[in-house]
């Protein structure tokens, strides 16, 4: 069984340093605004670690989020806090936890207490620095209205985009904006003030953007496939190949072996001899038929009666094509008939 407020909390990681936006408080007032973030922590190596790897006043951190949802990170709340402590934290409206007159606290009924005043904004959010090489969060600190609001918005913008913030490469930045403030008199001016926002690194955003373009591009139905007799072949006009049809498994013993079937016949076939121009008349028209597909793709039968005759011959018997296997069998009877001492 948990123990009641020690092991039912929410899980988390160890808290290890915070940044913080403005210097170090005096003996009097509060420390000045900064440029740029400055790293606390009680722990001297994760001070030095930091210190390596963000030499100087670093205005741009690299962080990722160490929890799922917003809500999980990120916390804003309006406080009152005074030497002893906080004194009461509210929504801007009703008091979600409050200091008891026995200094301890107490969280009343949503919607029961109201706001006392005196309360200013504070924002916290949870944090993990790679370059300092541990599971552990560091708290990013502001009191400013306009950083909360930036942050609240990024922050939400990345879990709607994506529905899960852990993993995404960020970038924690200061950047200078002008805001209205109130001035003495009741007035308000205008100052330069170094503000927080939070943006996925561009490396992170090239790939998603590359995924969401891919993932918009309409896809096209696949061609319909023509229906094919069986035995018949659907044959490129152009280069004579055959592009579908044919035979089917049921009669593929009866036709033989597709053309890549055929074992190589070369050994023991003598060269064709040479002659002198003009020894034989040109050759005919079905000397000139192209192989469709195959080993032998794209050569023509009066080729291959030099090269492989045996292949010729086994194209005249078994060729699934009537018109290739026809001219096979005139191109061996002219053959034989022209240069009968080669049979």
């Amino acid at each position: 069984m948990p123990i009641k407020s020690l092991t039912n909390r929410a899980p988390s990681f160890p808290e290890i340093g915070q940044l913080r936006k403005g210097a170090e408080k005096p003996e009097k007032g509060i420390g000045r605004d900064l440029d740029h973030f400055r790293f606390t922590s009680d722990i001297p190596e994760v001070v030095e670690k930091f210190a390596a790897a963000y030499n100087g006043d670093p205005r741009l951190v690299n962080v990722f989020l160490p929890f799922q949802y917003v809500d999980e990170n990120w916390e804003a709340w309006q406080e009152h806090w005074v030497a002893g402590g906080l004194k009461h934290r509210c929504d801007g409206e009703f008091v979600v936890r409050m200091q008891k007159g026995d200094g301890t606290y107490a969280d009343p009924e949503p919607g029961t207490v109201s706001c006392p005043g005196n309360c200013k904004p504070t924002g916290r959010l949870k944090v993990i620095i790679p370059e300092l090489k541990q599971l552990a969060y560091v708290t990013v600190l502001t009191g400013s209205k306009h950083d909360i609001a930036n942050l609240d918005a990024q922050l939400r913008a990345l879990e709607q985009l994506r529905g899960n913030l852990q993993g995404i490469p960020l970038q924690l930045r200061r950047g200078k904006k002008t805001i209205s403030t109130p001035m003495p008199g009741g007035k308000r001016g205008r100052r330069d003030s170094w503000l927080l926002s939070i943006e996925a690194a561009p490396s992170w955003v090239e790939l998603q953007l590359a995924a969401q373009e891919a993932a918009a591009i309409p896809q096209l139905p696949a061609p319909a496939t023509p229906d094919v007799p069986d035995g018949a072949f659907i044959v490129n006009g152009k280069t004579g190949e055959v592009l579908s049809g044919g035979c089917d498994a049921n009669c593929a013993e009866a036709c033989g072996p597709d053309w890549d079937d055929v074992p190589d016949q070369d050994e023991g076939v003598a060269d064709e001899p040479e002659g002198d121009e003009g020894d034989f008349d040109p050759p005919p028209d079905f000397l000139l038929a192209v192989i469709p597909k195959g080993k032998h793709q794209g050569k023509t039968l009066g080729e291959l009666l030099t090269e492989d005759p045996n292949y010729v011959q086994w194209i005249s018997t078994s060729a699934q094509d009537e018109d290739i296997k026809l001219c096979a069998q005139a191109a061996l009877a002219w053959h034989k008939e022209t240069q009968p001492e080669l049979w």
